[in-house]
């Protein structure tokens, strides 16, 4: 599983694909307010589903392909719904 969690924070990180949406919305849904990409090289578009919906603060320095398209979009989700949901 590419999911850790420490404190208020989800890890995500290496090759996040679909057996990983279920227990990010577990986390998502409970107790993780900040989800850092440190090293999250892959991930999979039902994750990313969950994080434009749940709209976590977002950290860290992703892998080049997540930092360039993912991130930005996660991003500009914020921007037009006015920012995170409370």
């Amino acid at each position: 599983m590419s999911i850790e969690i420490r404190g208020e924070f989800v890890h995500l990180h290496g090759r996040c694909g679909i057996e990983d949406a279920e227990p990010l919305l577990e986390i998502l849904s409970s107790t993780a307010s900040i989800v850092d990409l440190t090293g999250c090289d892959h991930l999979h578009g039902a994750l990313l589903q969950l994080l434009l919906t749940a709209r976590p603060k977002i950290v860290g320095e992703p892998g080049p392909f997540v930092r360039k398209w993912i991130v930005p979009l996660i991003h500009s989700s914020d921007s037009q719904s006015g920012g995170p949901m409370p």
